[in-house]
Order: structure tokens, then sequence, then C-alpha cells
């Protein structure tokens, strides 16, 4: 398991993203974390500019777990690209109402961990740098929060409800 995790991984930083679909589709045959795995998927396909497979997978994955905070970002993202406005504020909607218990957060030791494999892989990159890399994880997390705060005042100043 975590070779193929570590597979996904360089094939995620390479961008190669038909190599992600494929680890990703074995994965789901072999494992749970279903709603990861297709939310990866539905990422990959987005960025092979594909909506519709993109909007599939991301859907998958938010059967398996309605909170699935990649998956309702993804829908997001793909519907803003779009410029359908209506979905992305339902999605920035469900995703910004998500409690912060069940919200996708990563441990420092996980960091850390994932800082090691890094330095395996990328041996002549310092390890100080790849750190300050992994600490930015929670930060992107935080740049999507306000990005789809500022969405939200704009669509509800610019959109009239019902």
């Amino acid at each position: 398991m975590l070779k193929k995790e570590f597979s996904i991984s360089r094939a995620v930083g390479r961008g190669d993203w038909n190599k992600v679909i494929k680890l990703e589709q074995e994965t789901l045959e072999n494992e749970g974390h279903k709603d990861y795995s297709y939310a990866m998927i539905g990422y990959a396909y987005e960025q092979l500019e594909n909506p519709l497979k993109a909007k599939e997978n991301y859907s998958t994955a938010l059967e398996h777990n309605e909170y699935c905070s990649q998956a309702l970002e993804g829908l997001a993202n793909v519907y803003f690209k779009e410029k359908n406005h209506h979905c992305t504020y339902k999605y920035v909607m469900k995703t910004l109402n998500i409690k912060q218990e069940i919200d996708f957060n990563v441990p420092k030791p996980i960091k850390y961990a994932l800082a090691l494999v890094v330095k395996l892989f990328n041996p002549s990159k310092s390890f100080c740098s790849i750190r300050k890399e992994t600490d930015r994880m929670d930060q992107s997390k935080n740049e999507w929060k306000k990005w789809a705060i500022e969405y939200k005042g704009w669509y509800e100043k610019n959109f009239k409800f019902n």
C-alpha cells in the first residue's frame, strides 16, 4: 500500500495525470478511502481539462463521503471555470459549512514523514526547503477558504435570491 502511495505522489509531482488515474483506480479495487481516491481521479481529470469526467468522479467521492472537502472544492473549481456561478456557490457553501473537526487537516508528524519521503526521492533538495513545502499544505486549505468566502460575498452581491 505504501509503495502505491509513493507512486501516486510521484505521478502527481510529475503531472502524469493518466498514471494518477490508473493507480487510483487500482487502489479503488483493493482498498477503502474511496472518497479520497475518487477525488484524486476527479482532480486528475480536471488537470487533463476533462470537466465531465472530473465532475463524475468528484460526485462519486461525495456519494462515499458527503464531507469530502477535496471533492467539494473540486466541483466548485470546475463549475467556476465553466462560469456556472449557481453551482459554484452551492459547492462553496457546502465546503464552508463543513465542521472543523470533520475538515481535512494534516498533522505535523505526517508532514514530517512526507518530507522524509520527498527527500528520499529528491536528495539534492534541502530538507529545510522540503519541510517548508509540507508546512504549506494547511496554508493551501486556508487559501481555498479565503477565496471561497470572497466568492460567496461576490455571488450574494451580484445574484438575487428568490
